[in-house]
């Protein structure tokens, strides 16, 4: 089986009753002194491995006035069992790679990253589109995703 949740996850909840009505938030701490039991089973929508990539904005104006300046990088890996080895770049459409944003050992859960338009030597990127490249290696398979990003000045 895949471990879902880890004794660190902030899982935020909210009960429907059987009849509808408003969802109730869920509170931390006990639901009930009559609950012997520490133990949380939750059921996911999907239960392979899958890993997601979003940007914001697309578009990047490294220009130094304050807007757009970088790109953020949301990666989140759910449904993996232990950690994965991740490698997240930057590359020109022809394939090179222009930045190394992550490259190593992670574990479930979200990233939050930028990109201010500069290569691997901190030299600013010349405008174009780029590609913003996710791969992550488990036992089982690789999963990539790809997202393109403009760079304007």
């Amino acid at each position: 089986t895949n471990a879902l949740l880890e004794y660190t996850t902030v899982l935020g909840s909210w009960l429907i009753g059987a009849r509808g009505g408003l969802p109730q938030p869920v509170a931390a701490g006990n639901a009930s002194g009559q609950i012997q039991t520490s133990t949380l089973q939750a059921r996911a929508l999907r239960s392979q491995p899958d890993v997601s990539l979003r940007l914001s904005p697309p578009v990047l104006t490294p220009n130094g006035d304050g807007v757009n300046d970088e790109v953020g990088l949301s990666c989140l890996l759910s449904q993996f069992a232990g950690e994965v080895r991740v490698r997240l770049e930057v590359c020109d459409l022809r394939g090179r790679r222009v930045r190394t944003l992550v490259d190593g050992w992670q574990s479930v859960g979200r990233t939050e990253l930028s990109w201010d338009g500069a290569d691997d030597a901190g030299r600013r990127v010349p405008p174009a589109v780029y590609l913003c490249r996710l791969e992550v290696t488990s036992d089982a398979r690789g999963f990539g995703r790809t997202r393109t990003i403009g760079v304007a000045y």
